[in-house]
């Protein structure tokens, strides 16, 4: 388990306990995202590290743009997303940046199931899907707050905000609930299956 934070803290969790990794870096960082080949860690101005399994390296990536989400269907299938509207990408050579999303908007979360089916959402008011070719304004019910997490299983995705407030696609069309109380600010989503899905954030 790996978690990231401000100042360039990375955290490895080894079965045991947490352990401070040297990231080399001091730059926030807001997101990380790995699976058996490397894990990657995203923040403030461009910064992209990654994990090769022995240490964690600067990448060039191509925009100086604050990066606040990451997320890939495999190991040359990844995508980050940020300030500016922007997104970048890794098809398992090099990383593409460019500006996909409103210029106002920052993009804060991201989850999908594959390579032709990946979400963004933050500030923009729509949320933005992926279809393997483009990205694609999607309507979905205004929220009080951004987007700041989002999971994905099968055709269903869950993206969570501030004031417990949340809004679930059933594969069709989205529909607006509460999860708990209005104080909760919810900030992170994950599902393994229909019955097995956490959400974290502050207020409880």
């Amino acid at each position: 388990v790996w978690m990231v934070g401000d100042a360039g803290t990375i955290l490895y969790w080894n079965g045991t306990r947490f352990t401070v990794q040297a990231s080399g870096t001091t730059e926030s960082l807001a997101a990380i995202w790995g699976d058996a080949t490397a894990v990657w860690a995203v923040g403030e101005h461009g910064t992209l590290l990654k994990w090769s399994g022995a240490s964690w390296a600067a990448v060039a990536i191509g925009t100086t743009s604050g990066l606040y989400a990451i997320w890939g269907s495999a190991a040359n299938d990844i995508w980050t997303v940020g300030e500016g509207g922007m997104a970048c990408h890794y098809g398992g050579v090099s990383w593409t940046c460019g500006r996909e999303f409103p210029a106002t908007s920052t993009a804060l979360a991201l989850t999908g199931t594959g390579k032709t089916n990946v979400w963004a959402f933050g500030t923009m008011s729509d949320a933005w899907q992926w279809n393997g070719t483009t990205w694609t304004a999607r309507t979905k019910p205004a929220l009080t707050s951004a987007v700041f997490g989002a999971a994905a299983l099968g055709s269903k995705i869950l993206a969570v905000g501030l004031d417990g407030t949340a809004i679930v696609y059933d594969g069709a069309s989205w529909r607006a609930t509460t999860l708990g109380s209005a104080t909760l600010g919810l900030n992170g989503a994950w599902t393994e299956s229909a019955i097995d899905t956490y959400i974290v954030g502050s207020g409880g």
